[in-house]
């Protein structure tokens, strides 16, 4: 939260609106076990809170994958 009590999106946003940038740096999800990033997700469940609970498995060995994405 910043000091005037908004959200941090709230603020991104703004800075969306005046036509600057707003870069974000993401990294994919890995399988813990071999680290590969290629996962399929064959079930999604919203959370409510705004955030998702993606079921994958991962396509090279096959282990069970459980995302959260805030």
């Amino acid at each position: 939260m910043s000091s005037t009590g908004q959200d941090a999106t709230a603020d991104e946003h703004q800075d969306a609106q005046d036509g600057k940038p707003v870069y974000l740096t993401l990294t994919r999800p890995r399988c813990p076990r071999c680290h590969s990033a290629h996962l399929r997700a064959y079930k999604t469940m919203d959370n409510g809170d705004d955030s998702l609970t993606r079921y994958s498995r991962c396509v090279d060995c096959g282990r069970r994958v459980v995302v959260i994405v805030e």
